[in-house]
């Protein structure tokens, strides 16, 4: 120790530290497996990164599969305008005329005619779509549809 009370390099003091170091060395080796890692840390980390990544997944493929059933239902809907119109074209025919041009349409269009009914000029029509693979499983897309003329007085909805 010097005149003032500090202790000097080499004193007591300096082992003092020594020892000190020692001990809280020896406490972070005791607490981890030497590499800096927490030995309660046996691998969770992963397994919970595992885990989110799987429900990320599965949450994804979801959004797919709903995506393709709407896009089936979306079609179907399609078709069964498209067949309406091709049967009131042919309305004039009668029954047999139309609901053959209306089947032929959704045949093409990879749908089902379920249903075709002729009233006058107008014709409906029911389809059901063939969801294809996987999606078969969640149903099929159903829709129906009415084309025919306009009548005077009658509104005109998305017309140009």
């Amino acid at each position: 120790m010097t005149p003032c009370g500090r202790r000097t390099r080499g004193s007591d003091g300096a082992q003092d530290r020594s020892a000190a170091e020692q001990e809280r060395s020896a406490a972070v080796q005791e607490r981890t497996d030497g590499a800096g890692r927490g030995k309660e840390d046996d691998g969770y980390a992963t397994v919970w990164s595992v885990g989110l990544i799987a429900v990320v997944v599965a949450a994804a493929w979801a959004g797919v599969v709903l995506g393709l059933v709407v896009v089936e239902r979306h079609r179907a809907e399609a078709s069964a305008d498209l067949a309406a119109l091709a049967g009131a074209v042919r309305a004039v025919e009668g029954e047999r005329g139309a609901c053959s041009a209306a089947g032929w349409v959704a045949g093409r269009m990879g749908v089902e005619l379920t249903g075709c009914r002729v009233e006058g000029a107008v014709v409906a029509v029911d389809v059901l779509g063939r969801a294809p693979g996987v999606l078969g499983g969640f149903g099929r897309g159903r829709a129906a549809a009415r084309a025919g003329p306009v009548e005077a007085g009658q509104a005109v909805v998305g017309g140009r």
